[in-house]
């Protein structure tokens, strides 16, 4: 009889020291997972983008080769990278591990529901690679909502948003030239790529860092072009890089001997933003 008490105290005792792994898993509550769907974006991209004004430094981290934005809905995450266009994954039902983006690099993903914030991590891949930077995703914005325009779509890519939008909020605007040889007072960069008031150029786009042809690295690129027919030789072009300071933008002629490679020149214009 007392074998048999033992025993029964023994099994106790280990139940009690040993609980089960799924008893101490941070489960989502379906509020919480009805709660998460929607669009987040990466604020290491995005956010350092803005408030930096400039774009080449903050497309080396390596999640956002696979992620700056993720879509949530139905029990499934989709998203869409500088490089990788599109995924989806079915989310796992605990915040450890929300899903695991495996690429060049693992990144394990959870919520914080305190923050109400994605995090990201990086967990493994390549043999001798790490990364320590610590990720967030946080919620799209009204005002940002222009970032996932047509997102449904099967061919879209966030360059179709994410280009023109950093056009109106890095660079596009009124600039008075400060150079004696600017031939013109103001220069003005409109949102939809036309400009006036620098040489001869009426046209202008920025390279966005997008995909893999980057020959301007490591500087921001943006290409004037005069495609006015008064003017010869047609559809001329020429790139130089950008740069602010606080409110005065600096463009500095670049070189190149082929369409791969170019180089900072030493020539440079200065504005001063209305």
């Amino acid at each position: 009889m007392m074998s048999k008490h033992l025993c029964i105290l023994l099994t106790l005792l280990c139940v009690y020291c040993n609980p089960k792994k799924s008893e101490t898993k941070k489960s989502i509550s379906q509020g919480d997972l009805k709660s998460l769907q929607g669009h987040w974006v990466l604020t290491n991209y995005l956010d350092n983008i803005v408030q930096s004004k400039a774009i080449e430094k903050h497309t080396k981290d390596p999640l956002s080769f696979s992620a700056i934005i993720l879509t949530i809905s139905s029990g499934n995450m989709r998203y869409y990278g500088l490089i990788n266009p599109y995924q989806k994954e079915k989310l796992y039902p605990d915040y450890d591990s929300l899903i695991t983006i495996k690429h060049w690099h693992h990144y394990q993903l959870s919520y914080d529901r305190t923050s109400d914030k994605i995090m990201g991590v990086f967990v493994g891949g390549k043999k001798n690679t790490t990364d320590s930077i610590k990720y967030t995703f946080r919620r799209i914005r009204k005002n940002e909502l222009k970032l996932v325009k047509g997102i449904e779509d099967k061919d879209w890519h966030p360059i179709k948003t994410f280009h023109p939008f950093f056009i109106e909020q890095l660079i596009s605007g009124k600039y008075k030239a400060l150079n004696k040889d600017s031939q013109a007072p103001f220069m003005t960069l409109d949102t939809m790529g036309k400009m006036r008031g620098f040489k001869k150029y009426n046209k202008y786009h920025i390279h966005s860092y997008f995909m893999t042809n980057h020959p301007f690295r490591p500087e921001d690129a943006i290409i004037f072009e005069d495609t006015l027919k008064k003017n010869r030789p047609l559809h001329k072009s020429v790139v130089y890089s950008w740069a602010f300071r606080q409110d005065t933008l600096i463009l500095t002629e670049m070189h190149t001997q082929s369409h791969e490679q170019w180089s900072k020149g030493t020539k440079t214009y200065t504005f001063i933003k209305q």
